[in-house]
């Protein structure tokens, strides 16, 4: 199927006609802020298909057969595939951009350009990213750019973009919850908006195929819902607070029933029962 904003309205639990800000103040910074809220709360990120072996397209129609018709979630490339054609769809003005993956790495290391996030603009601002796919570390709300160093206080945590001396680089950065003097790399991209649409299919070639890859060595659900993120990373599931940070609940997930009915009735996800979704267990 090709991408329908009726669909995509539908799979968000929107109606044309409600009072919602999404749908009553269009390409507008606050609708933006709630349609992200209601794609990560709906359409959790997950990488099954990867799991499964298949390697994942991520051309428009594709993304919204799977995760619109087929009521599945997807990883970076999908998310903010669908996502750019809703915005686009609703009159901003968006960009992709490719970037290198930075957290849980050290500050020597050099990662390849693996995720992909979102450069938009709105008809009460301009210069924002948007990132639906980014799993456990999602920050939940549009962030300012052009604002070096300027702290940004979110539901989630506080977040910051610094940009180098150079001014080749752009990286995003959250404060740690134990020590508010250090802040963590998430990602960073170049300023330039240098890439093309071969670049971001090799980018997600390389995700879902190599077999190094973080998507190929483990099993990942996440989803942000009513104050709380929730994941599965291979055989734990952990549910914990977003204002807080607090962890409310951690267990071993010990079998592929026990995966399969957090899959389908806490992340709301439609699967059919396969011996290798458990691989990782």
């Amino acid at each position: 199927m090709s991408f329908s904003l009726e669909k995509y309205r539908e799979r968000l639990e929107l109606i044309a006609d409600d009072d919602s800000t999404i749908t009553s103040k269009p390409n507008t910074l606050s609708a933006l802020t709630a349609l992200m809220e209601a794609q990560l709360r709906l359409i959790p990120f997950e990488n099954m298909s990867i799991v499964l072996g298949d390697k994942i397209d991520m051309s428009p129609d594709a993304v919204a057969e799977k995760l619109l018709t087929r009521k599945r979630g997807g990883y970076c490339f999908e998310q903010n595939v669908l996502l750019h054609s809703a915005l686009s769809a609703m009159g901003y003005t968006v960009s992709m951009a490719l970037t290198r993956v930075r957290w849980g790495r050290t500050p020597d290391e050099t990662t390849p350009f693996t995720h992909v996030i979102l450069l938009v603009d709105g008809c009460d601002f301009s210069n924002y990213l948007v990132d639906v796919g980014f799993g456990s570390n999602n920050c939940p709300e549009p962030i300012a750019l052009g604002h070096d160093m300027e702290t940004q206080v979110r539901v989630d945590g506080v977040y910051r973009t610094v940009t180098d001396v150079g001014g080749e680089m752009t990286t995003l950065e959250v404060q740690d919850r134990d020590d508010p003097t250090v802040f963590r790399p998430l990602y960073a991209w170049r300023v330039g908006r240098w890439e093309t649409q071969p670049d971001f299919v090799m980018a997600n070639w390389f995700s879902c195929t190599f077999p190094k890859a973080r998507f190929t060595q483990q099993f990942f659900v996440a989803k942000i819902a009513n104050g709380e993120k929730h994941y599965i990373l291979n055989d734990e599931y952990l549910r914990r607070s977003l204002a807080s940070g607090e962890v409310l609940e951690k267990r071993k997930v010990d079998s592929l029933d026990v995966l399969l009915d957090l899959v389908r009735n806490t992340f709301g996800l439609e699967i059919e029962s396969d011996d290798r979704l458990g691989r990782f267990l």
